[in-house]
This record gives structure tokens, sequence and C-alpha cells, in this order.
């Protein structure tokens, strides 16, 4: 068996664990537990590979120390980034409901990405598409400008998905059906039915952050800095990325 306080030595070096401990917070048995009886399963499939996600790396780590203890060579540990679910902060998970499943019908699919929040559309186009660097790259930039508007940069995602798994027919489908029901998709900035509001200021300058706050647009000081670093704002078409 495992040396006991070696053992317990390195699971408290885990970041969480060791802020935890010094700050004379619980630290539950099985998040003890857990990572070595995950350690165990590499020794009892002898696994050579495994692959997990980022946030896996301590467990997949800790189990080629336990692989070792039981004379085999320790297995290669392969990480991937997690995506989020459509509300751009969690991960994707059917248990939390922010997932979109493949399987599901397209409108059903076309609709969940044109969901997401503005700020995820790079990192779906990274880690659920086949784009490469260059697109990539272009993409980015298209996003950081002022001639096009992030809703068809977003619409290409949800027809490139569905086109992925439903095929072509699929994908136009349900880009058309989405479009009858919410709008156009194509074309720059639509201001069509935006309200027209005039404000009086003191002065040739105003702060960006009461200027929201002063519209209404946002409730507070934090909140308008929220909305800014999310990318919401934008002045003359251009994203604002500093409050000050």
């Amino acid at each position: 068996e495992p040396d006991l306080l070696g053992t317990l030595a390195r699971l408290l070096e885990r970041d969480d664990f060791s802020i935890r401990f010094k700050a004379n917070e619980p630290i539950r048995l099985h998040e003890l537990i857990y990572p070595l009886l995950q350690g165990y399963d590499s020794v009892a499939i002898e696994s050579d590979v495994e692959l997990g996600g980022t946030e896996q790396k301590f467990n997949l780590l800790f189990a080629r120390q336990v692989q070792e203890h039981h004379g085999r060579e320790p297995q290669v540990a392969v990480t991937v980034p997690i995506l989020e679910g459509v509300g751009g902060t969690e991960r994707m998970s059917k248990s939390l409901g922010n997932y979109i499943g493949i399987a599901e019908d397209p409108n059903e699919i076309f609709g969940k990405l044109m969901s997401i929040p503005d700020t995820m559309i790079l990192r779906y186009f990274t880690l659920a598409t086949e784009r490469g660097p260059e697109d990539l790259k272009r993409i980015e930039k298209s996003l950081g400008g002022a001639r096009e508007n992030p809703k068809n940069i977003k619409a290409d995602l949800a027809r490139e998905i569905v086109r992925m798994y439903h095929g072509e027919k699929a994908a136009e489908a349900a880009a058309a059906e989405f479009e009858r029901r919410f709008g156009r998709l194509r074309g720059t900035l639509d201001l069509e039915g935006v309200q027209a509001v005039t404000l009086t200021i003191d002065g040739d300058s105003v702060w960006i952050v009461k200027l929201l706050r002063d519209l209404g647009l946002a409730k507070s000081n934090s909140e308008a800095r929220r909305k800014i670093e999310e990318g919401a704002v934008r002045l003359d078409g251009q994203r604002i990325d500093d409050a000050e």
C-alpha cells in the first residue's frame, strides 16, 4: 500500500487543498480519497495514455505516482480545455442544462448557439469547429472591428456546427428558420428600432461608466464595468474594452 503520510503530503500540495488547509477550512474525506481511487484506475486498466480536462491535471499527475508505486511505467497524461456552456460561465453539462446536444434538432442547435455571449464566439470556433489558426485570427479581428455585427459571425458558427452533424441542407434550413423568427442575420449593425436618447453633460467628456448608468443601461457602476469587460459596450460600432 502507498505510504499514507507521503500520499497525504502530496494531496495537500494541490493548490485548493493547500489554501483551504492554511485557512483552516474543512477538506472532506472523499475529496482526499477520490484522487487516490482515480489513480488506482490507471493501475487496474494498465493505462498507457489518459485523456482528461485541464481541471483533471492534478488527478492525472497523481495517478502517475500510483502507477510507479505499483511498479508500472507512468501513463502519458493528455489534457484538453473544457468548453463552457451556453451561458458562457460554467462548464457545459447536461445536469446544468447549459449544453448543446449534437443529436438535437438542427433548429434547436442553431438557436442555442445564437444565444451564447459574444465573448464566447471565438472560443466556440476554436474548440467546437475545425477552423485553423489563420481562420481563427481572421475571426478574432472581425470580432474586434466595427463593420461586422457579432450576430452575423455567430450565425456563421451556428451554420458550421449544424453542418458538421446534420449536413448542409439542415444548416441552411436552420439559418432560414432563425431569420424568419428573429430577423435578418447579414449586413452591418442593424439600428432599426433603436431608441435615440439626448443626454446633457457637464464639460467636454463623460465617464463611460457614468454614461451607461445615466442612460439606464446599467443599474450601478459595477454592473457597467462588468458589461464593458464582457465586450457588450460599443461606441460608433467600436467595442469599448477599458472602463476608465
